[in-house]
């Protein structure tokens, strides 16, 4: 056999044996990719059963507290207007009227209606929450600025930010917070939790 054979064939085995590792690692590639993405589908179902059973058990203490005193429990979707919905679903069964939750201030939108109705949708009265929450924030600035500080720097807030924090609350979803919720309290609220049983806050 010539030398030129014997390269040709050396070459034609390297050819072969080249592919057949390529194949070979792609074939472990695959079922390792397979094997951790299966790890982590399995890891994840922990974590949502985990998270569920945690669920089911907060979800049946609060019940139980709820139903002896005659109470039940209304679910709302856990986003940005959560708090503000909280407070427009009491506000709305009771068709409660406005000057009775913000007082006799004067209102820059002459939108906003009268009282809090069953005829107005969710997404109404959170608009109008969040008006007037802003607007009496800005309406006395003094007594809440000392109390907010910025989120980037942990600073007190200048003038300017408290403004964006403001506008934030007015026309952006943005979640509420202590600050926004002491302005609601005209009458007592009941806190309910279930590790702590209920707080009972009033203005």
């Amino acid at each position: 056999m010539s030398p030129e054979n014997m390269d040709n064939i050396c070459t034609q085995d390297k050819l072969v044996s080249t592919q057949k590792v390529s194949k070979a690692a792609r074939r472990r590639e695959k079922r390792a990719a397979l094997q951790h993405a299966q790890q982590t589908a399995a890891l994840m179902n922990i974590q949502t059963d985990r998270s569920n059973s945690l669920r089911s058990i907060e979800m049946k203490k609060l019940e139980k507290e709820l139903s002896a005193r005659h109470l039940c429990l209304f679910e709302v979707p856990s986003d940005g207007d959560c708090l503000y919905q909280s407070i427009g679903h009491q506000l709305k069964i009771r068709n409660y009227p406005l000057h009775t939750l913000i007082g006799k201030i004067e209102m820059s939108n002459p939108e906003i209606p009268n009282d809090i109705t069953t005829d107005l949708t969710m997404k109404q009265v959170v608009k109008i929450l969040r008006h007037v929450a802003s607007y009496h924030i800005r309406k006395n600035m003094d007594d809440f600025l000392p109390f907010l500080f910025n989120p980037d720097s942990g600073e007190p807030m200048s003038i300017a930010n408290f403004e964006q924090y403001c506008d934030n609350i007015e026309k952006t979803s943005t979640w509420g917070g202590q600050i926004e919720f002491t302005f609601y309290l005209t009458d007592s609220c009941l806190i309910y939790n279930a590790s702590t049983s209920y707080r009972n806050i009033t203005s």
